[in-house]
């Protein structure tokens, strides 16, 4: 797993064409057109070897990812620990997407998950999804918005924690966000409320021997109006951040 730079985060696009459902179309491949993140919280992840992966200690930041992509907008999580991440050069990234074929959650080998882990994953990310919905206009930058990115982050921590809880050690957590993340992986009495039910689900995209993405797939859409309003500000915002910049990204 190396730290990598990020090319080309979110442009300034027409609303117009940005209006999308809940469900991405049914599709094999995607172009990765721009990505971005709230890059405010980060998480030391201790990885162990697995077959021809070495252990690494990694820094990496720790919340939802938004991909502008051709089969519209989608947002998910890291879940593929044992991969580099790479979201790739505007137009030039392509990723496979298992959504056609019936969608569910599909690590790069040789990360496999339990049933178990599948389920609560699923109740993660879909909680995650859904959260990212309802922010005020502005997205990851509005400070409306800070206690939801914070949340996002923590749901973040505990997937990878759900995965193995090797991975990362809680106690490197604090205040608020070590409550939120206790909510969201059970730990020292912390319970939450999955805000999906259980038709909600979720697909997997993949670049090649890059990273995995889970993504939110929530059955009931919002009407295109609410994206438009929700990613007004992220956009705007986005214009000022199309120079390549290096960050360490989510594992």
């Amino acid at each position: 797993m190396k730290k990598l730079s990020v090319l080309g985060l979110a442009a300034a696009a027409s609303l117009s064409v940005l209006a999308i459902a809940s469900e991405a179309s049914a599709s094999t491949t995607l172009t990765l057109n721009s990505s971005s993140m709230d890059t405010n919280y980060t998480v030391n992840l201790t990885i162990p070897a697995n077959g021809a992966f070495p252990a690494q200690n990694v820094t990496a930041y720790s919340n939802g990812v938004l991909f502008d992509t051709s089969d519209g907008l989608l947002y998910g999580f890291c879940f593929d620990v044992y991969h580099d991440m790479y979201l790739g050069t505007l137009n030039l990234s392509t990723y496979t997407s298992n959504e056609s074929d019936g969608g569910g959650l599909a690590p790069n080998s040789p990360q496999t998950l339990t049933s178990g882990q599948t389920q609560a994953i699923t109740n993660l990310v879909d909680t995650g999804w859904l959260m990212f919905q309802g922010e005020a206009p502005g997205g990851f930058y509005a400070a409306a918005n800070a206690d939801t990115e914070m949340r996002l982050a923590a749901i973040q921590a505990a997937i990878w924690y759900t995965e193995n809880n090797s991975y990362l050690d809680p106690n490197q957590f604090s205040g608020q966000f070590k409550t939120y993340f206790d909510d969201y992986t059970g730990l020292n009495g912390g319970s939450y409320t999955p805000l999906n039910t259980a038709q909600d689900k979720v697909f997997t995209i993949s670049n090649g021997a890059n990273q995995s993405f889970a993504i939110g797939w929530p059955i009931a859409a919002p009407e295109p109006a609410t994206w438009a309003l929700m990613l007004t500000g992220f956009f705007g915002m986005g214009a000022l951040l199309r120079r390549q910049r290096k960050a360490v990204l989510a594992a």
